[in-house]
């Protein structure tokens, strides 16, 4: 029997012989570096669960939750450097940030830490003073489908998607609800991304979520994926509120096919990951050639200057959203049993 042990970001591979005790039960004997980074003793209880791919884990066993806190200097950071490292804790699992700083924090710093909060789920300050601030996640993932939230995710984009075709010319308002409904994929994309991450290191944790290890990594992925959609048609309504009202009819209603496509596109490379269609997913594979035949075969000679690049942008990044399909479609060949 292969034994896996995780060290930091190395997997070292053991070799031990299953023998027999007893009438009906077979034995392993435990790494000796495992049992000692852990401080296993005889008597202590594991957790052992059986992965959907038939691999076993092994894990410490403790009936209390173990909180991960995390400890930050933010002294030599300036305000994105934070932005950054308190995503990175968060993504890596942290529940408790202690931000500890000797300077005091500024108005910005303190702007920085409200902007986390905001793109995170379950985080929340539970303690300040003018030295230190303390991040606290209240986020229970016992309900948490992954599912599910990948589901939302990807009905907000559509929806991004469909009103993103309806903005015109200077409706920054329409802009700022299609900005907001990002930023909420963004925080589900976050949440998914972490807890998969958690999954794989913790076998109860996986078995919780009721998903596998290889379902982790194609989760993360495809939120990747509708993350990166998500951020195409954001540049798509940007444009379209500076030069909507200037396209010709003729170039628009090109323009409005390929949304057509675009979308029906979408929704079947989603069906078809949903439902592990392997024959659905080539198919979908199969008709990317179709989006970039439709994108040069928009007109768009005789456009002034500013609107032939806002045009070309808008063209640009739907032909960004089909490829980001096709990628999904692959993932659903990967997925498909």
């Amino acid at each position: 029997m292969y034994i896996c042990e995780h060290t930091g970001d190395m997997i070292s591979t053991d070799i031990r012989k299953v023998q027999k005790t007893g009438v009906c039960t077979y034995i392993i004997s435990l790494p000796k570096s495992w049992t000692s980074k852990n401080n296993i003793s005889a008597g202590d209880k594991l957790s052992v669960f059986e992965d959907k791919d038939g691999a076993l884990s092994v894990n410490v066993y403790s009936s209390e939750k173990i909180i991960s806190e995390r400890s930050v200097n933010i002294d030599d950071f300036s305000d994105c450097v934070l932005k950054r490292k308190l995503l990175a804790e968060y993504l890596d699992g942290a529940d408790r940030i202690k931000l500890v700083s000797k300077k005091g924090f500024d108005s910005m710093k303190r702007e920085a830490v409200l902007q986390h909060i905001k793109r995170t789920i379950g985080f929340e300050i539970s303690d300040e003073s003018n030295n230190v601030i303390i991040l606290q996640n209240y986020f229970s993932s016992d309900y948490l489908s992954i599912m599910k939230s990948i589901r939302r995710a990807f009905i907000i984009s559509k929806f991004m998607l469909t009103d993103t075709v309806k903005i015109s010319s200077k409706n920054l308002k329409a802009l700022e609800s299609i900005i907001c409904w990002e930023e909420e994929i963004d925080r589900i994309a976050f949440l998914v991304k972490r807890e998969t991450m958690l999954a794989i290191r913790n076998s109860l944790r996986l078995k919780q979520l009721n998903i596998s290890a290889m379902e982790c990594l194609s989760y993360r992925i495809l939120v990747g994926q509708i993350e990166a959609i998500a951020d195409h048609i954001i540049a798509i309504a940007q444009e379209e509120v500076l030069v909507k009202d200037a396209i010709p009819p003729e170039v628009f209603d090109g323009i409005y096919e390929f949304y057509e496509m675009i979308l029906e596109y979408y929704e079947e490379a989603m069906k078809c990951y949903f439902k592990k269609d392997f024959h659905g997913a080539n198919r979908v594979i199969d008709r990317i050639d179709e989006f970039v035949k439709k994108k040069n075969g928009i007109t768009i000679d005789n456009l002034e200057k500013e609107v032939l690049i806002s045009v070309n942008t808008i063209i640009s990044n739907m032909l960004s959203i089909a490829y980001h399909c096709s990628n999904i479609a692959y993932e659903a060949v990967d997925r498909a049993e």
